[in-house]
């Protein structure tokens, strides 16, 4: 399991093995960047690899080139579906350009989001429980799920909810 600033990823893949020989599934445990000289135009990229048939850990080494600035940029984009309540978000990239479409969905987040905690805390009442469907949210499960999305203002309590599983206020 790799973790990078605020996820946690799990990376498997068959390898050779370095104490059985054989080709197996290895799961990385870490990855560390180190810049070898401040003027180097690369990084070594450090990957720590576990067999999961005998055990053995190992290292794999190997350089990176340093991003540019339209790498960091693009990554950046591609983040906004994560970040934002949107429908879909598409890009596009030719030659000297990057062109992002984001779709909105047909409802108000904010409004579906309150809601939702509305609903949550108490009760609501039969015009609201229409609008909830309408966008979409149709049981508790669904509820659930929009209330975990990012929100500027709320990301410190879907992370406490998602931890803990509680309905208590910071």
């Amino acid at each position: 399991m790799a973790i990078a600033p605020g996820r946690t990823i799990t990376i498997r893949d068959q390898r050779e093995c370095v104490k059985c020989h054989a080709l197996s599934w290895q799961i990385c445990y870490g990855i560390r960047y180190e810049k070898p000289d401040p003027t180097a135009d690369h990084y070594l990229k450090h990957m720590f690899w576990a067999c999961e048939r005998c055990g053995e850990s190992s290292e794999e080494a190997k350089e990176v080139p340093e991003p540019t600035e339209r790498v960091m940029l693009i990554k950046r984009l591609l983040k906004v579906g994560e970040d934002y309540d949107v429908k879909t978000v598409s890009m596009q990239s030719n030659g000297k350009g990057v062109i992002l479409t984001v779709e909105f969905p047909d409802y108000d987040p904010a409004r579906v989001r309150r809601l939702a905690y509305k609903m949550e805390d108490g009760f609501i009442n039969v015009t609201e429980l229409m609008e909830l469907h309408q966008a979409g949210f149709h049981n508790q499960e669904d509820r659930e799920k929009l209330l975990l999305r990012p929100m500027r203002y709320r990301r410190r309590e879907n992370v406490r909810r998602a931890v803990f599983g509680t309905n208590i206020g910071w």
